[in-house]
């Protein structure tokens, strides 16, 4: 895999979690545009601190600027409408690590979740 484009947004410069999602919006919005990729995103895969896959929402997570849970997956789906996917901020580092940045290397991950 190859990273065509790459950009930041800035959670706590945000009073409310639809402040985020219409920068996030505007941001990947001008990605996509910027890189001929109209039309040809199918679904988006979000690593966010204390992400529940099952549900898409981010529980209790002490770092964000916002109250919890925030159903991040059904916001941004429905701002994208296309699917959206929420996992883990920690999980999604080891497999995007493991899939494009680490070829023919000896894996020595050893991820780990405290409940």
């Amino acid at each position: 895999g190859v990273v065509i484009a790459s950009s930041s947004i800035k959670t706590c410069k945000h009073n409310t979690v639809d402040g985020f999602i219409e920068d996030l919006y505007v941001e990947l919005t001008r990605l996509i545009k910027a890189n001929d990729a109209e039309g040809k995103i199918h679904g988006i895969g979000i690593g966010a601190p204390n992400a529940n896959y099952y549900t898409g929402m981010i529980e209790d997570a002490v770092n964000l600027p916002w109250p919890t849970p925030i159903p991040l997956a059904k916001l941004v789906s429905e701002k994208y409408g296309i699917p959206v996917t929420l996992t883990n901020d920690l999980l999604i580092y080891f497999l995007i690590n493991m899939l494009f940045f680490e070829e023919n290397a000896p894996y020595t991950f050893l991820p780990l979740t405290v409940r």
